[in-house]
């Protein structure tokens, strides 16, 4: 290896993302529904309790909207751009039955969660018997959860924010068991280098620039919200079963995850079979 390739392979190896706070204010909320007046006001007082950590410090304004049959996902996009919320909350599959099953999340969801950039808050249907005990009630345990973790600063902003004082949050870095083995074995192809050394090496790459961003986390966040405790997990597992393992064991009450993919074509990948899987707590979907 030359001077000059040794010096970029020091240099590569010593550059690590740090995590930099970056609050927004949430001045209005949204909710978008279609139930009547008495499910909607037993809705409205648990969705207040469980956001008491922004009410507590934003003092926001809460809106409700009543969505009918008649309405189109575009009316619905028209007053969203009429109101400009900064939180968008709702459930899913808005005037259909669907919402029993784990198959999707309705056509108006669907559409809004690509078409704006306000927050949405997705709660468990407010008919369903499938809710957590503890889903709706507060926010003491938030969960944010990225496979690009280290560039996530307003994912991990606003689950901090959205964690109630003296809370917990965790900081979890997701990596597919099956795409990774996947790369190893197209490595293991390549006779000029050691698989072994190979997967070694690039897990332990990956844990220690995840480890690193969680621990600038912790470093500042213990300053902007003190009193959260942060937990930090990075795991390599598949997708459905790890996460909603630890979200049972642990009684999540409110998971934290991307929706915009770079390219803005679809849903974030990671993001919409945890949506449709995960109906038991609300998730916050940014």
């Amino acid at each position: 290896m030359s001077e000059i390739d040794q010096f970029e392979s020091v240099f590569l190896s010593a550059f690590h993302e740090s995590f930099k706070y970056e609050h927004k204010s949430i001045q209005s909320i949204l909710f978008l529904g279609d139930l009547g007046a008495d499910v909607l006001a037993n809705t409205f007082e648990k969705v207040t309790s469980m956001l008491q950590a922004i009410f507590s410090t934003d003092h926001p304004k809460f809106s409700y909207n009543q969505v009918n049959p008649q309405n189109t996902t575009a009316d619905i996009l028209d007053i969203i751009e009429s109101q400009k919320p900064d939180l968008i909350i709702s459930y899913r599959n808005l005037y259909s039955n669907a919402w029993q099953y784990p198959h999707s999340l309705g056509e108006h969801l669907d559409v809004l969660l690509q078409k704006t950039d306000v927050p949405v808050l997705v709660i468990p249907h407010p008919y369903s018997d499938y809710s957590a005990q503890h889903a709706t009630q507060n926010t003491d345990k938030v969960m944010v959860l990225s496979d690009h973790l280290s560039t996530e600063n307003k994912l991990t902003s606003i689950a901090a924010d959205f964690t109630q004082k003296n809370g917990e949050l965790t900081l979890f870095h997701f990596e597919n068991q099956y795409q990774f083995d996947r790369m190893i074995n197209t490595i293991s192809c390549i006779q000029q280098i050691n698989t072994d050394v190979a997967k070694t090496e690039i897990k332990k790459k990956i844990i220690s620039e995840a480890n690193h961003y969680m621990n600038s986390c912790e470093k500042l966040l213990k300053k902007t919200h003190p009193g959260i405790l942060i937990h930090k997990k990075c795991i390599f597992g598949t997708l459905i079963s790890s996460i909603n393992d630890y979200i049972n064991q642990n009684q999540i009450d409110l998971l934290v995850i991307n929706t915009k993919d770079q390219d803005q074509l679809a849903m974030h990948g990671l993001s919409y079979p945890l949506a449709v899987e995960l109906r038991q707590i609300p998730i916050l979907m940014v």
